[in-house]
């Protein structure tokens, strides 16, 4: 959180915990506890550091989805040993042992388990919004994921985009800097949030993206520098 410190921004998006789910082992995997005590560190230095910026944490997709939509196709199954992807989940992808299916399972507990830390740290500072599990309740398509049968493609990205900016924004002010409400509680993955005239319960986070979005109250004004650029001279002779 250092860098967005030094920016002092506006709006800030968080996404994180993708690579402290995919690992080699399932015991290679960030515990919650180390997961949730990282991320309160990090706001607390953004709280610290740049009190005004608003934080809009965006849960971790269900990466089990993956495993379901391409289990049976030899070239997902190919690449994902091939370049050693998120083997804690996705090795052994055909196997039914029982070793293989509760090393899945364990993958998919710590994927709601570390949620449940993001929506737990971002509940305790009034300017952080978690997305409710908008993104991990996403569902993913075959057309959404990218060759490497991982990452989202653009069509994939534009979807979990969709889903996050609905909540992010609060409402239909797109341009709003919104405020936590004083009603949100943490609710689990799944579950549905009860929520006041119709709007979501928001119970609230690597840096994913920085931008600007209204502007936050007593912000000291900011010095902008520019710089010409001069043609280079032209050698003589």
């Amino acid at each position: 959180m250092e860098n967005a410190v030094a920016l002092e921004p506006d709006y800030l998006t968080v996404l994180t915990g993708g690579n402290d789910l995919c690992a080699d082992t399932v015991a290679e995997m960030t515990s919650v506890a180390d997961f949730q005590t990282q991320l309160e560190t990090a706001m607390t230095t953004l709280a610290a550091g740049s009190p005004n910026t608003h934080v809009y944490v965006v849960s971790i997709p269900d990466a089990c989805q993956l495993w379901n939509l391409f289990k049976g196709n030899f070239w997902a199954r190919f690449i994902w040993a091939a370049g050693n992807i998120c083997q804690s989940l996705l090795a052994n992808p055909t196997s039914t042992q029982q070793v293989d299916v509760q090393r899945r399972a364990a993958v998919r507990q710590r994927n709601i388990d570390c949620n449940l830390a993001l929506a737990t740290v971002c509940s305790t500072f009034t300017s952080c919004r978690f997305d409710n599990n908008a993104v991990f309740n996403t569902q993913f398509t075959a057309t959404g994921v990218s060759g490497d049968y991982f990452h989202p493609s653009v069509a994939g990205q534009a979807r979990l985009a969709s889903g996050s900016w609905s909540v992010g924004t609060h409402g239909r002010h797109r341009r709003r800097i919104w405020r936590q409400p004083r009603h949100s509680r943490v609710v689990a993955p799944g579950s549905a949030a009860p929520s006041p005239m119709g709007r979501p319960i928001l119970t609230a986070r690597s840096l994913l993206a920085v931008g600007r979005l209204g502007t936050a109250p007593s912000r000291r004004p900011r010095t902008h520098r520019t710089r010409t650029l001069l043609p280079e001279p032209i050698p003589s002779g």
